[in-house]
């Protein structure tokens, strides 16, 4: 095989076999995301979005143990006349459920540090940290936001 047949093959190849694997990264992470907002969705949360806060993590906290950067915000609203307030406020109330949840996006997505669930128009918010681990802890509701550690969030 002649040099430049060997280039061009070898560019081919590195196409198909080698830059994939980075689009499937991003789209687990993504389609992850997906997955968790389809299952609040299929809840009976007609309103779900997500947000991704590209090197929010550390804004107010100190002490992340990883190198991670990325906040994920889940927000959630209901509808007048329907019951979708109730199911969020049991989603919200249900640190386990949650935790899966945070723990799958932290998983599939290798950037993200914080894992937020928020009722829209209000400041009902649960927050998971990634630990030293990769596994989420729910943060503690503190009622001053000066000088946040890493495991803690303002609650007011």
């Amino acid at each position: 095989m002649k040099l430049p047949n060997l280039i061009a093959t070898t560019f081919i190849l590195s196409q198909i076999f080698v830059f994939p694997q980075f689009a499937n990264a991003q789209l687990s992470c993504q389609g992850t995301v997906n997955k968790v907002v389809g299952q609040i969705r299929s809840q009976g949360v007609p309103e779900v979005k997500s947000n991704i806060f590209r090197g929010q993590a550390n804004t107010y906290n100190t002490g992340n143990p990883t190198n991670r950067q990325d906040t994920l915000e889940i927000l959630m609203a209901s509808t007048s006349g329907d019951n979708s307030s109730n199911v969020i406020e049991n989603i919200l109330n249900s640190e386990q459920l949650m935790n899966v949840w945070a723990n799958s996006i932290i998983t599939a997505c290798g950037g993200t540090a914080v894992v937020n669930f928020r009722l829209y128009q209000t400041d009902w918010e649960v927050s998971y940290a990634v630990q030293a681990d990769l596994k989420t802890k729910v943060r503690q509701c503190v009622d001053d936001y000066q000088g946040l550690s890493w495991n803690e969030t303002f609650c007011p």
